[in-house]
């Protein structure tokens, strides 16, 4: 296909492909510089660095979606608010599992500093001592 000079060509983005990619990124972000400690709610003598870590929402998506219907934010917004790093917490399988099933919660004072500033951004801090007591 030959460029024809001043004429533009459409690109089209696949709404898949964006989403994806932004998923990738929050894993890579929020495992960035704490991958090494292993899981984040563990206590420090039974926290094995080499078991596979999940990351967390701490202000859990549920709520996120909630707050964009309400807000009425666009798609695009709310898919910002869903990937930001700073709402990721690195967990292993069974501290995650314990705490959606609300067996055994993940404990407040391990909740990482910058998604208490996440929270208090939008609003959330209330929702969050809730959650996690």
């Amino acid at each position: 296909m030959t460029e024809v000079p001043g004429v533009r060509r459409r690109v089209t983005y696949d709404r898949a492909d964006i989403v994806a990619a932004a998923w990738e990124e929050f894993r890579k972000r929020a495992r960035k510089g704490r991958s090494w400690k292993g899981c984040e709610n563990c206590e420090p003598t039974r926290r094995d660095p080499k078991a596979e870590v999940f990351v967390h929402h701490v202000v859990s998506q549920r709520r996120l979606k909630r707050l964009a219907r309400d807000r009425k934010l666009p798609e695009v917004r709310l898919l910002v608010l869903l990937t930001d790093p700073r709402d990721g917490m690195l967990v292993c399988d069974r501290c995650h599992q314990n705490h959606e099933s609300r067996a055994e919660a993940i404990r407040r004072d391990n909740i990482p500093q910058p998604a208490w500033e996440f929270a208090r951004e939008l609003g959330l801090i209330d929702e969050l001592l809730d959650e996690y007591r």
